[in-house]
């Protein structure tokens, strides 16, 4: 590829310019005096034939070559201009005539930077991908431990608000037990001495409803009627010695009914619409 001194590099050097994104543009107000053109029309059907150039190739003239339409001021009316892209410049340059040594030079010119920006864009681009990954491993690491904080002062609080027998049920860990206490009502019937000579602790229906979850007005109505169906009978009840007599099943006859319950036994399904 033919080479160029400083000197001639610097000529399309002073007149670039660099666009936000860090691409280079040159405007062709400014490029067709050192291109030797001294007449607009002349330079615009360089510029024309090199659009057809662009698509030819394969891409859209609009994003290498951006047309700045003239406008009237008070100074005067101002030409149209064009705002081009490295590659549009290389286009132009080759559909300029090479007997001019200025037309030379630019293609010589906008070839190597073509060159150089195929060498160099891709090795950015890889640094940039390297740079978006270490970035996004920082935040996941960042999130990871601002989670692992929140995790800690939660737990703390559990702790310090409920034990760690809660903690250990809220994380769902298998160690965690669960405890329920019961309140067991005991009626005592006691002699003339006061000394006990009968203990009565059953359940009445309204507590076996609540236990085996039947709700509603009719909950004790239906906790009754499935009792009957899975064989408790009205000599299973016993009624307490108390002011007002109560009949109360043997507290000792729950593990079965819950078991009975939990395998649907009885006729639950037509009592609670299952």
């Amino acid at each position: 590829m033919t080479s160029l001194t400083v000197q001639q590099q610097e000529v399309f050097e002073r007149i670039k310019h660099i666009a936000e994104d860090g691409s280079e543009f040159w405007m062709a107000r400014e490029l067709m005096p050192v291109l030797e053109y001294t007449q607009w029309r002349r330079f615009n059907d360089a510029i024309n034939r090199s659009k057809i150039s662009c698509e030819i190739a394969g891409f859209s003239f609009d994003k290498h070559f951006t047309h700045l339409p003239g406008k009237a001021t008070s100074k005067g009316r101002f030409g149209d201009n064009y705002r081009l892209s490295r590659y549009a410049c290389y286009l132009v340059a080759m559909n300029g005539d090479v007997r001019k040594q200025a037309i030379a030079l630019a293609q010589a010119y906008f070839a190597i930077k073509t060159h150089e920006a195929e060498v160099k864009v891709p090795a950015q681009s890889k640094r940039i991908q390297e740079l978006e990954l270490q970035l996004a491993i920082a935040q996941a690491n960042r999130d990871t431990v601002l989670s692992q904080e929140r995790f800690l002062l939660r737990n703390e609080a559990i702790f310090t608000m409920h034990g760690a027998g809660q903690l250990a049920l809220i994380q769902g860990r298998p160690e965690a037990v669960v405890t329920e206490t019961e309140i067991v009502r005991e009626t005592v019937m006691v002699d003339q001495n006061l000394r006990p000579v009968a203990t009565f602790n059953g359940m009445g229906i309204s507590e076996i409803a609540r236990k085996l979850g039947f709700t509603g007005k009719n909950a004790t109505a239906q906790c009754k009627n499935w009792l009957k169906s899975v064989g408790i009978k009205d000599e299973d009840w016993v009624q307490e010695m108390t002011a007002h007599a109560t009949p109360k099943l043997p507290r000792e006859r729950l593990p079965e009914l819950k078991r009975l319950w939990g395998e649907r036994k009885g006729s639950r399904q037509l009592l609670i619409g299952e």
